[in-house]
C-alpha cells in the first residue's frame, strides 16, 4: 500500500512535468491558431488561438494535487461497501490500485490532448485507449471491493 502511491505519484507528476516543460520550450514554435476540437474520426473541427494550450498543464496540476490530497484521508473516499475493522486495509489498497491508474492515465489524456493539438497529425485511437483502461480499472476496481466486503 505505502509502495504504490509514491511510484504513480513519480510516475504522474514526471508525465506532467514532462509535458509542461516541453510545451515551455516548443511554445515559439507552435501556431497562433491551433485545433482545439476533434470529432470521434480524429478530424480537427474546430480552432483557436495557441494559449488554450495552457489549460491542459494548469488542470492537469490541479487534479493531479486534488488526487494526491485526497489519497492522504482514504477515509474520506466514497466506497461500494461498508468499510469495517475487517476489510479497511483491503478496501484501501485497492482505492489506492485504482487512484493510481486514474492519476497516471489523466495525465496521459490531457497530455495526448495537447500533442494532438499541436502536432495535428497525431491518431485519436490512444485517446479512446486511455479512456478505456481508465474506465475499465474503476469498474474491476469496484467490483474488487464488492468481493472485498
Amino acid at each position: 500500500m505505502r509502495r504504490i502511491r509514491p511510484i504513480s505519484n513519480i510516475i504522474a507528476v514526471s508525465l506532467l512535468a514532462g509535458y509542461t516543460i516541453f510545451l515551455m520550450i516548443i511554445w515559439r514554435k507552435i501556431p497562433g491558431i491551433i485545433p482545439v476540437h476533434f470529432n470521434f474520426a480524429g478530424e480537427a473541427d474546430s480552432y483557436g488561438k495557441k494559449i488554450s494550450l495552457i489549460v491542459e498543464p494548469i488542470l492537469g496540476w490541479m487534479i493531479l494535487g486534488a488526487i494526491i490530497f485526497i489519497e492522504r484521508f482514504p477515509g474520506a473516499i466514497n466506497f461500494p461497501v461498508e468499510v469495517t475493522d475487517a476489510n479497511r486495509s483491503k478496501l484501501y489498497m485497492l482505492a489506492f490500485e485504482m487512484m493510481a491508474v486514474i492519476k497516471i492515465m489523466t495525465v496521459f489524456i490531457l497530455g495526448y490532448a495537447g500533442l494532438l493539438s499541436i502536432f495535428n497529425s497525431m491518431p485519436i485511437w490512444p485517446i479512446y485507449a486511455i479512456f478505456g483502461i481508465m474506465f475499465g480499472t474503476i469498474i474491476i476496481s469496484i467490483i474488487r471491493m464488492i468481493r472485498a466486503k
